[in-house]
């Protein structure tokens, strides 16, 4: 059993961050360790974690501090900041925008339509920040008690995202070089990955009328498959030139990184989703 265990598990949250990243060693949904009663102690910690989260012993402020430092290594290092406050940021921004039209516009000034906002982008958002970015930089899905964890904390983010995006907030714990960021754009996480995948079959047929390429009703199938792809090419060169400044494009690629651990058949690549996987609704 690891030194001091039982007064490590009972301090939770407040442990030293050395102590909480070596109790998030894990593989394939387990705990390693030397033997039972290790493993059992890395359980334990962070069902004590999860305890003081869950009973709002913790603010947002220390949540965020605390996952900050505990989490350096997994995708929350120093240079990797300026896209987590811009990620807070946008979430922030589309919260408060439910129900608009999406629309980006490129430099010829042509206008793309790209869906309305859904309840949903913030979650999202919050979820493949945080959450997608711990769970890449680890070894397969996490153990039951790790992945409530995780839930916790983006509980306490999302309930609280007007006071995290907040410029005082941001100075406090990220750094004052970061207040002034400004939210990036983001477009509907299924639209993005419908119009970004590489497989005709990734796309989803009714986009064409979400996607407002003006086809009729009296257009064959032939051509509206054609009016489709042509549609589908001219927003996803967009998308790519205007990758820096889309949310989407970072995303992606944690989703990418992670649906291994969520599914054994590589055709289904596209539709992987972390709420198949995450019990708890943030």
């Amino acid at each position: 059993m690891m030194e001091n265990d039982d007064g490590v598990n009972l301090q939770g949250i407040r442990a030293n961050k050395n102590v909480a990243r070596d109790r998030m060693d894990y593989k394939h949904g387990e705990f390693n360790g030397k033997d039972g009663d290790e493993k059992s102690a890395r359980e334990s910690f962070w069902k004590k974690v999860n305890e003081q989260l869950r009973n709002g012993d913790i603010s947002a402020e220390v949540a965020m501090k605390k996952w900050k430092s505990r989490f350096e290594t997994k995708g929350f290092s120093e240079n990797e900041l300026e896209k987590v406050v811009q990620a807070i940021k946008t979430a922030y921004h589309y919260k408060n925008n439910i129900g608009s039209t999406r629309t980006l516009t490129d430099e010829d000034g042509e206008i793309y339509k790209i869906g309305k906002v859904g309840s949903k982008d913030r979650e999202d958002i919050l979820r493949y920040t945080f959450k997608g970015k711990v769970i890449q930089g680890g070894t397969g899905h996490p153990p039951t008690a790790f992945d409530n964890t995780l839930d916790s904390f983006l509980n306490i983010f999302k309930n609280n995202i007007q006071e995290i995006a907040n410029d005082k907030f941001i100075g406090d714990v990220f750094g004052a070089q970061y207040k002034n960021l400004k939210p990036l754009k983001f477009i509907g996480r299924d639209r993005y990955n419908e119009i970004m995948g590489k497989d005709e079959g990734n796309y989803i047929a009714d986009a064409l009328e979400n996607l407002g390429d003006g086809s009729t009703s009296n257009e064959s199938e032939k051509e509206k498959k054609k009016n489709r792809n042509e549609e589908r090419n001219r927003h996803r060169k967009f998308f790519t030139r205007a990758s820096s400044e889309i949310i989407n494009t970072d995303m992606r690629l944690t989703e990418k990184a992670i649906e291994k651990y969520y599914t054994t058949k590589p055709q289904l690549a596209a539709k992987i989703d972390l709420d198949k996987y995450i019990e708890q609704e943030i």
